[in-house]
């Protein structure tokens, strides 16, 4: 039986045939960039229609990316909708990755849909807003740091109430905070150098057809050390707040 009072990884997909022998899947990634054990997070596979807990039965919960698109309303993606804004009503710690991201800002009132700026792929420019003085998960952050991306759709128009952190040149909404203990990130703070360069191999006849030099990306993606900081710093959020 699995034990539910951990911090929960909600894995919403699963990464291509091509990097898992290597590099393992999203919720080792995730895994990886918090420092947990495997003693100290239980793997919820919804996208898979494996059962949530009661929100209150949990620690926290990191929602990971998916090749699915929070559009599709899928049966699975109505009911993570529905346990998150249960969550939020718990005080449950939440972190969303990409598509994780999506789902939050969705759940909570937020519009989801195809970037109109386009495909944003590779190691890129985050620019933090004016609003992160005081925000525990950004506390101490530069004011601009590289990041690891790879979306096509894009949350909108953030839910209403929350707090706009960070933003791109192709995406406004690059992370948010709603509430004191809700936040969500557009980029990847699990992604190393070989996933990113990975990902944008995926879709290289894409972004050929957009005008995008391909070569240049893959030559510009680096390691990201400000970015890889999300997940620890959410792990030790967690940890204060149970200690």
């Amino acid at each position: 039986m699995k034990n539910y009072n951990k911090i929960l990884i909600i894995k919403c997909g699963t990464t291509y045939s091509e990097l898992y022998p290597q590099h393992g899947d999203f919720d080792d990634w995730l895994m990886a960039g918090t420092g947990l054990s495997e003693e100290e997070v239980t793997v919820v596979a919804v996208y898979q229609n494996e059962i949530l807990p009661d929100a209150g039965e949990c620690a926290a919960a990191i929602l990971s990316g998916s090749h699915a698109m929070v559009t599709d309303k899928t049966t699975w993606m109505e009911n993570l909708a529905e346990w998150i804004r249960g969550a939020v009503v718990k005080n449950r710690p939440l972190l969303g990755v990409c598509f994780g991201h999506q789902m939050l800002g969705y759940a909570l009132g937020g519009k989801v849909g195809f970037n109109p700026n386009g495909l944003e792929f590779g190691t890129r420019e985050i620019r933090l807003a004016g609003t992160t003085s005081g925000d525990r998960m950004f506390a101490g952050f530069p004011a601009t740091f590289k990041a690891h991306l790879s979306h096509a759709q894009a949350l909108v128009d953030l839910p209403p109430g929350s707090v706009r952190l960070a933003s791109s040149t192709l995406d406004p909404n690059q992370a948010f905070r709603f509430g004191e203990t809700t936040w969500g990130v557009q980029f990847h703070p699990e992604y190393t150098p070989p996933i990113t360069t990975e990902y944008i191999r995926q879709v290289e006849s894409h972004l050929r057809r957009r005008g995008v030099d391909v070569e240049a990306l893959k030559a510009q993606v680096e390691p990201t050390p400000e970015s890889n900081r999300i997940l620890q710093r959410f792990a030790h959020i967690v940890k204060d707040r149970s200690s």
